[in-house]
C-alpha cells in the first residue's frame, strides 16, 4: 500500500473529463482525415479510364488518395471510451491506461496511406493528425476545467 486513498468523487471527475476530452480529439481528428480525404489531387497523377468508361485522375504517390466514389471517406469512424477491441478497423490507436482512442476504415484499401501492394503510399492520416496534436491539451484542459466547475456546483 502506498499510503493513497482514492477519492471516488475526483476519480468520477477525472473520468468524464477525460473520456470528454477523448471524444473531442476523436472528431476533431475524424474531421481533419476527412478533409484530407476532400483535397483534390495535383494535376500531375495518372489519368486512366474506370470500369464503365469513366474517368479518373489518380493522385501522385505522397499525396492522399484522390477521390473517387468517396466511400473511403465515409467509411472513416471512431471509437474513443474504455479499453476495447477496434476490430476491423484499419486504424491508428493510442492505448494509456485504461483509456483508448481508435479512428479508422473497415475497407481494405484504407491501408492506402503506408502503401498498398503495388501502389506507393498515399499518406492521409499522420498529416491530419499533425493538424490535430498541437490542440490537445486545449482541449482537454476546456474538458477538465468544465467538469470541476460542474461539481463544484454540486
Amino acid at each position: 500500500m502506498n499510503g493513497y486513498k482514492a477519492n471516488p468523487k475526483l476519480q468520477a471527475i477525472i473520468e468524464a473529463a477525460t473520456l470528454e476530452a477523448m471524444d473531442a480529439v476523436m472528431i476533431l481528428a475524424s474531421k481533419q482525415i476527412k478533409k484530407k480525404l476532400s483535397t483534390p489531387p495535383t494535376r500531375s497523377g495518372r489519368i486512366y479510364r474506370k470500369k464503365g468508361g469513366r474517368m479518373h485522375r489518380a493522385s501522385r504517390a505522397g499525396e492522399p488518395p484522390a477521390v473517387d466514389t468517396g466511400t473511403l471517406r465515409r467509411s472513416w469512424g471512431m471509437q474513443a471510451g474504455r479499453a476495447e477491441s477496434a476490430d476491423g478497423f484499419v486504424s491508428r490507436s493510442r492505448n494509456r491506461s485504461r483509456y483508448t482512442l481508435s479512428f479508422g476504415s473497415r475497407l481494405d484499401y484504407a491501408k492506402i496511406d503506408g502503401g498498398w501492394g503495388r501502389v506507393a503510399a498515399r499518406p492521409y492520416i499522420e498529416p491530419a493528425l499533425s493538424l490535430v496534436r498541437y490542440q490537445i491539451p486545449k482541449i482537454a484542459a476546456r474538458a477538465f476545467a468544465y467538469h470541476l466547475k460542474q461539481s463544484a456546483g454540486k
